[in-house]
């Protein structure tokens, strides 16, 4: 079973993967593929002991865009119910780059956001939905959670916007620039994981 899909619900390997993808059949959480695209999202696979104090960016730029972008979706997905979390990737990796994560406080509306909104377009791009696994936010969102994670440029762990006026918060985000005191949770040397998952 592929630990960082199961916690994640992405992997970089996508379906080459040696390990077992499970993907609900339904779930209170939906994931929609890259559907916050900036001018970083365009950055491929980035090697192994990549500098990524090369990639100069524009942290206030792009949480402008993405406040707009937010103000604009998150309307058009409370009209199938109520939302108790909305994350939105702010990863450099292609597979996590904009990826975006709701979840629902129950099923049915989740399901009827997947069937309203997958494969519609946003943006000139179509948008493509999945259910995942997600329920433990602690477990998926990076420790460091911003540009000091010292594996930043190919974190597999989801690095998360800071949404307009702190909604959806989690009592253990907010500290980007330092890594949170609130005990061990994962490694970056692997999250768990060893071998080809190791980073």
């Amino acid at each position: 079973m592929c630990t960082f899909f199961l916690k994640t619900g992405a992997c970089k390997y996508g379906p080459t993967c040696k390990r077992a993808h499970i993907v609900p059949l339904v779930s209170e959480t939906i994931l929609v593929d890259q559907m916050f695209r900036d001018q970083y999202s365009r950055i491929k696979n980035v090697a192994k002991g990549f500098d990524d104090s090369l990639i100069e960016i524009d942290e206030e730029e792009v949480q402008k865009k993405y406040d707009e972008f937010y103000e604009d979706v998150l309307p058009e997905f409370e009209k199938y119910g109520k939302i108790s979390q909305f994350k939105c990737c702010n990863n450099l990796v292609p597979h996590l780059r904009g990826n975006l994560y709701i979840q629902y406080v129950d099923v049915v509306s989740a399901i009827r956001a997947y069937i309203e909104m997958d494969n519609r377009f946003y943006a000139g791009y179509q948008i493509r939905i999945h259910f995942s696994l997600i329920k433990d936010w602690k477990q998926a969102i990076c420790a460091y959670n911003g540009q000091a994670c010292p594996k930043y440029s190919e974190c597999n762990f989801l690095h998360v916007f800071r949404n307009p006026n702190g909604a959806y918060s989690l009592p253990f985000e907010g500290r980007s620039r330092e890594k949170r005191t609130d005990g061990p949770r994962h490694h970056h040397q692997g999250g768990g994981q060893s071998g080809e998952h190791s980073r």
